[in-house]
Order: C-alpha cells, then sequence, then structure tokens
C-alpha cells in the first residue's frame, strides 16, 4: 500500500536537514505493515483536506516503517505504533501515541504552533481531575514515552494501589493494557522494576490465607515483571488448596490458566475450569460487545479488522478450553462445551 500524498519520501537524516533548512517542522510517523491502527491513521487522519493543509503550510513529514529501518527507529525511542513525533530546529518537541482521529491529530498539530505539548494538556488535566483514571493513565503513558521515567513510575504506583478505589469498572484496563505498560517501563528503567517488585512482595500469598485481591495482584506482577514460575511454582505448592476453594476460580482462570496454556500443561489448566460452558459463552459475547460500542469516526475497514480479530480469539478460546478439558479427562463438560460452541459459531473446528 503506498504512502498518503502527505508523506514525503526521504529518510529521516534528509527530512530533518530539509525541515532546519526551510524553517518548517519536522512531523514523522512511526509505522509498521503489521500496525491496524496506523493503516488506520493511513485511511483517514493522513489523507483528512484540513490536515494535508496543515502539513503543507507548517511541516514537512515523513513515515519510518519501523521494520525496515530498526536503527532510526532505535533512535527516535519508538516503543509502540503509531507514534507521531513533532521537530523543531532539529530537536523533539512533542510525541503522540496512538490513534489519531482526524479531529485529534489537527489538535495536537495546532497545539505545536502555540508552543502546548500533549504531556503539559495531560498534566493540567490530571491536577483538574485527580481521581479520572483514564486522564492518569494517559499521563503515565506520556511521561513513560517521553523518556520521564522517573514520574512515570510515581505515577503508574499511584494507580496500580489506587485505580479500582476511583473506577472499579477500570479492572479489565488495569489488568490488561496498563500491566503491559508497567512491564515495559519495568523492563528499561531499575528504579520502576524495583517498585513494582516491592508492590508484588508485598501481596504475597501466605500458607494461613488467601485474599483474592492480593492474590491476583501478585499473580500479575509476577507476569510484568517477567517471572511467571514464582505463580507457577505457588499453584503446584497449593494446587490441593485451589481446588477446593470455589471463590478463587474466576482469578485462576484468567491469571493462571493462560500460564499453565503457555506450558503446554493442558491437564492442569483444564482441572481448573469450574464452568466451562459459561465461560466459552462469555468469550463470545465479546465478539457483541465489539459489535455494539464501535466508536464515532471508525471506518468500516478498521472496524472489520478488530471484528475479525475478536472473533479469530473466541475460535481460539473455544478450541482451547476443549484441549484442556480433554486433557484433564473431563470429556463430558469437553462435549457440552463443544455443541455450545458449533451454536454460536458453526465454523470452529476441534480437530
Amino acid at each position: 500500500m503506498s504512502k498518503p500524498a502527505v508523506f514525503f519520501d526521504l529518510d529521516y537524516p534528509s527530512a530533518l536537514q530539509a525541515a532546519r533548512a526551510e524553517g518548517k517542522w519536522l512531523v514523522v510517523d512511526a509505522t509498521a505493515a503489521w500496525c491496524g491502527p496506523c493503516k488506520a491513521m493511513d485511511r483517514t487522519s493522513w489523507i483528512d483536506p484540513v490536515v494535508a493543509a496543515w502539513i503543507a503550510q507548517h511541516a514537512i513529514a515523513i513515515q519510518v516503517d519501523v521494520d525496515a529501518e530498526p536503527a532510526t527507529a532505535k533512535q527516535l525511542e519508538i516503543r509502540a505504533m503509531p507514534t507521531v513525533i513533532a521537530f523543531r530546529e532539529g530537536i523533539e518537541f512533542d510525541r503522540s501515541v496512538g490513534l489519531k482521529q482526524p479531529n485529534e491529530l489537527l489538535s495536537w498539530l495546532d497545539g505545536l504552533l502555540r508552543g502546548e505539548t500533549a504531556l503539559a494538556r495531560l498534566r493540567v488535566e490530571a491536577a483538574q481531575q485527580p481521581t479520572g483514571m483514564m486522564g492518569r493513565m494517559s499521563l503515565a503513558r506520556a511521561l513513560a514515552n517521553g523518556g520521564k521515567v522517573d514520574e512515570a513510575t510515581d505515577e503508574y504506583a499511584w494507580l496500580w494501589q489506587h485505580m479500582l478505589e476511583h473506577e472499579p469498572a477500570m479492572l479489565g484496563v488495569r489488568a490488561s493494557f496498563m500491566l503491559a505498560e508497567i512491564a515495559d517501563l519495568a523492563g528499561r528503567h531499575g528504579p520502576a522494576r524495583t517498585r513494582f517488585s516491592a508492590l508484588r512482595d508485598a501481596a504475597a500469598p501466605t500458607h494461613e490465607s488467601l485474599d483474592a485481591d492480593r492474590l491476583g495482584d501478585w499473580m500479575l506482577l509476577n507476569q510484568a515483571l517477567g517471572e511467571p514460575q514464582r505463580t507457577l511454582d505457588w499453584f503446584d505448592r497449593e494446587r490441593q488448596r485451589l481446588a477446593s476453594d470455589a471463590k478463587l476460580s474466576p482469578l485462576l482462570e484468567t491469571t493462571l490458566i493462560p500460564l499453565l496454556v503457555e506450558g503446554e500443561r493442558w491437564a492442569d489448566a483444564g482441572a481448573l475450569y469450574a464452568d466451562p460452558v459459561n465461560s466459552v459463552k462469555q468469550h463470545h459475547q465479546i465478539i457483541t460487545q465489539v459489535t455494539g460500542l464501535r466508536p464515532s469516526g471508525m471506518d468500516d475497514a478498521t472496524f472489520d479488522e478488530v471484528r475479525r480479530q475478536v472473533v479469530e480469539q473466541f475460535q481460539k478460546t473455544a478450541r482451547q478450553v476443549h484441549r484442556c478439558l480433554i486433557a484433564a479427562g473431563r470429556r463430558d463438560d469437553a462435549g457440552k462445551v463443544e455443541s455450545v460452541v458449533r451454536v454460536l459459531d458453526p465454523t470452529v473446528s476441534f480437530e
């Protein structure tokens, strides 16, 4: 697929030199052929007439494919796509990470002319709404992406400890997107690793009692710190006690089963499903939720790709549950799962 017309066919050093010579901004869009949000911006934001007019007047814009130009991607410290970086006089002024609709991208570009950075705006918004968890998470992400790793560590640690006090509905976000961001930060900043190791250790389970919330945090932080074997070793010691504690079943299914599957411990995973039929049904409901919650401004191609990925994930999950149950000797439950899945999605094969 060809680049949107707004982008010059220049490498990064040449574009940097040209922008400085013309007294313009340099706008670099870091992208990848496999990046769905990047393709969505190519189809929408980067061909928007108002955005194109802004670039033509104020900037030289280029795209950098992170796979084709790994040295440049490393130099620019690209950690997620799409990332758009604005340079003034050869010096980075600001960067924006994530999918931006045309109006959002234009707002960011206009802010450059006023000397505003996305990080400064996020700081103000977080100060005005200190209990707005999405805003504070955006601030933490911007701090991390902008190299302010000590501040990012403080912000992510606060969010980890207090997010659910203010917005319990953020449970899923905390255990997925935010956890991945914490893992990235801890992987490249020693003090962040130390901070989250301490939080992990403080939540460690004891032989005397098991608190589901603390246990969940311990497992998740083991994952973020790249130490899943701690969780598996604990499971091997405590599996008999876990089998008799029904209250822990939802936690074990979402946090422990994926680790066991990754290690191809199919029978151990299969023994942990409390209600495998309901589990499969809940996974299928995600397809309906995605279909009904299409964001405004999302183009058809992007929406179709998102839905395709969700459907494929359901199919993978259904086959995984079935395989684990068979390995655990739960053939009756496996048969029930197969029957339900064939109604939900007849294309799923269990062979």
